[in-house]
Order: C-alpha cells, then structure tokens, then sequence
C-alpha cells in the first residue's frame, strides 16, 4: 500500500499534481558536491568535533558528533526565480534538538554566514534568507519540518510516515518563481513511504532575501551531549529550469535520483 502524507499548513500548504516535460538546465546549476570544490564550508568557533568531511564526491557528512555548528555554501550565487533542489538526507540517530536547514540567502556576511547557536539547525542569525529546517526530537525517530525565514522557523510538523534518523529520504524542492514551494520527501528503501507538502509563501523568496539571486547551501546543527547526530547530506543538485519544465521536474528528479544507486 503507498503510504502518502498531505495537509495544509499555514505558511499554507495543500496538494497539486505535476505534468511530465523535459527540463532546461541553467548555466549556473549545481550538481553534486565535487569534494566541496567550489563550497566555502563554516565550522563555529566552539566546535570542536571531527571536522565536515567527503567521504565520497557527492557526499557530505556535515555534523559529526555533540555541540556542531556548522554551513556549506555554494561560491556560485543562484537564481532564485524558479528552482528545483534535491538532495538525499540522513541522521544517524536521534539524541536531542538538532537538525539541518537548506537554506538561500543574502545575509552580509556572504560566505562567511553562520548560524548563531547549535540548537537552531545552523538557520538563527543568518538574515536575509529562506530555510527549510528538519529537526528531532531527544526520544524517538521522529523528522519534524519546516519553512521559516530570516533565520527563524516558527512551526514544524512531523513528517509522518518519512523519517531521516537511521534511514535515508530523498528531498525534493521546487519553487514556481512567485508563492509556491513544494516540498516532497521519498524514503529510499521503501519508496512507498511519501510525505508531501504544498507551501503558500507570504512574498515571493526573491522579496525576502532582496534579489533575483541568493546563496545557496546547508546550515547545521547538534546538541552539546554526546554523541550527537552524524548528519549526511548526497547527491545535491539545484536546477534552474525555463518556466515551462517546472511542472515536470518531480517526476524526472526522482527518477534520475534513484539511477544514480
């Protein structure tokens, strides 16, 4: 049976379908982490775990024990005016508030953006900016989600029935240029499991952030007891489509997402 999460939110969301196009790539897109060639990564300055580390290309082990604070941006600013982002996430375990954000942004600080404290998921602080967060809780495996902006996300749902602790989701996130963001997680081993969410922005993300372009990455977080989440991020791409292919790009994304293993 498929197993597939929709409800309204308020940033608001609901359900919509999608046409099957061919996609345009943009000059600018981003595909795969190339060994974080061309990422500025951040570490705070109380953190001192193992460091952000690849273990392969594509793949980021962003947090990598108790108390991280901790960014990766892409030194190739994007356009914002319509995207699709995907990326594959996991937790290695769940031991208190912590959690990842993906986030553009036109902070000041520019590639030197950080978040302000660990237990934010790498979002407070970083000002001019649009963040989707995934949070857990101290006692179960629950993936809690959110849209927020300028560095405060101020509700979260649980993700039911997708998780990212001890598993892995594929994250998809496509932006129609105006109000609309879409937010689709898949699990990998049972791509039965769906969670979807359809948010009504309150201005377009070029208003918030203050431009047609915008920094884009990840910002992270853990809790200061040992051991801390390992947290992994794979196979990233931000695509800027023409205006007619957005419709189509969850059907191909997932599917390139899943040739890929």
């Amino acid at each position: 049976m498929r197993h597939t999460a929709h409800s309204t939110c308020a940033i608001v969301a609901f359900a919509a379908g999608s046409a099957l196009l061919t996609p345009s790539l943009a000059r600018a897109d981003i595909v795969g982490f190339d060994g974080l060639t061309g990422w500025t990564p951040k570490v705070g300055p109380a953190d001192t775990a193992p460091p952000i580390n690849t273990p392969h290309a594509d793949t980021v082990v962003l947090t990598t024990g108790g108390g991280n604070l901790r960014a990766i941006w892409s030194q190739t600013p994007q356009s914002i005016t319509g995207f699709a982002a995907r990326f594959t996430y996991h937790a290695s375990n769940s031991t208190g508030s912590s959690g990842l954000t993906f986030i553009l942004h036109n902070d000041p600080r520019g590639q030197d953006a950080l978040g302000s404290f660990n237990n934010s998921n790498g979002f407070a602080g970083i000002t001019n900016s649009v963040g989707v967060g995934f949070n857990f809780s101290f006692s179960d495996t629950e993936t809690r989600v959110g849209v927020g902006r300028n560095g405060s996300i101020s509700a979260s749902e649980p993700m039911t029935p997708v998780t990212a602790v001890t598993r892995e989701i594929d994250v998809e996130l496509i932006y129609d240029g105006s109000s609309l963001l879409k937010l689709t997680a898949v699990d990998v081993i049972d791509p039965s499991l769906i969670f979807t969410r359809n948010y009504i922005l309150p201005e377009s993300i070029m208003t918030t952030i203050g431009g047609s372009t915008a920094i884009v990455g990840f910002g992270a977080g853990t809790n200061n007891g040992p051991p801390g989440i390992a947290q992994t991020i794979s196979d990233f791409s931000f695509v800027v489509p023409t205006p007619a292919t957005l419709p189509a790009l969850g059907m191909l994304g997932f599917a390139a997402m899943r040739r890929r293993r």
